[in-house]
């Protein structure tokens, strides 16, 4: 998994995405804090769910 974009099959240092979720929290996606801090319930920023 890609801790850049969160995507599989390629690891972050070879990433090419725009997109930019190295900030965002595991749990709520939310960027600011990590899972640690998270009081949001889960999501998916994936899928959107």
């Amino acid at each position: 998994m890609c801790y850049e974009c969160w995507r599989y099959g390629h690891l972050s240092k070879y990433c090419k995405s725009m997109v930019d979720r190295s900030k965002c929290c595991f749990l709520c996606v939310v960027e600011g804090h990590n899972i640690e801090k998270s009081t949001s319930e889960l999501c998916c920023i994936l899928t959107s769910r």
